[in-house]
């Protein structure tokens, strides 16, 4: 199934699903799949819950809108 749709972005907190439903609508409709932990994890080298015992969830915020992924996005938008 070709789609038309150029991005889906999905936010909420954290363990309600995002990932499970992303993979899924990008199988579905044929787009790439990106991930703001991987992205974070790629990035700092450690989990997403050693990120979150010792920093806590600001500190995985903080780092989840400095990431590249977060500036595509927010220029991605910008620009519609």
């Amino acid at each position: 199934m070709q789609s038309k749709i150029k991005n889906i972005i999905l936010v909420g907190p954290m363990g309600s699903g995002k990932t499970t439903i992303g993979r899924r609508l990008s199988e579905k409709l044929s787009l790439d799949f990106f991930d703001s932990d991987h992205e974070i994890i790629d990035t700092t080298g450690v989990s997403i819950d050693h990120i979150f015992d010792v920093e806590g969830e600001e500190g995985i915020s903080e780092l989840a809108w400095t990431s590249p992924l977060t500036k595509y996005i927010i220029e991605a938008y910008s620009a519609c």
